[in-house]
């Protein structure tokens, strides 16, 4: 099969399969011990391709909770003109349970909502670092803040 004829690729996801292939590596890791059938690829990835994505009830209502803005725009703050990494992101998540005293499940639940629209998936690390690297990771937690979806 030719790149282009990816399942993938025929649902409109744009990729370089060269330059993108650490990245799609990465992707392929993180979603594929929850397929069941490879079609299902697609609709796991796809929030890895859109710039926005819609929220459920529970990103919904997790996104409208008390505190959320205020951790959501700590993370924007702490991630300003930064390459992401794994460690950065554990200790961006660690410093706001800290400094605003809440739960660390709520931060995750609260960032997961703003990245995937909903406060259950994938790895949260590695979806964030994927988004990040996509440069949607950013646009993704500014839209939360401002209800652009």
């Amino acid at each position: 099969m030719r790149p282009a004829d990816s399942l993938l690729a025929r649902a409109g996801h744009e990729f370089n399969v060269e330059s993108d292939r650490p990245w799609l590596e990465k992707l392929t890791a993180l979603i594929g011990p929850s397929l069941t059938r490879l079609e299902e690829a697609v609709s796991m990835s796809q929030m890895f391709f859109i710039p926005a994505v819609e929220l459920t009830e529970a990103g919904r209502d997790q996104l409208q909770q008390e505190g959320v803005a205020d951790v959501i725009q700590t993370i924007l703050d702490a991630t300003d003109n930064q390459q992401l990494t794994e460690t950065d992101a554990k200790d961006i998540i660690k410093k706001i349970t800290k400094e605003k005293k809440v739960k660390k499940g709520f931060v995750m639940r609260s960032l997961r909502a703003a990245l995937t629209g909903d406060v259950h998936g994938p790895d949260l690390i590695e979806s964030w670092l994927l988004l990040a690297q996509r440069g949607l990771s950013r646009l993704r937690l500014q839209q939360a803040l401002t209800g652009d979806r």
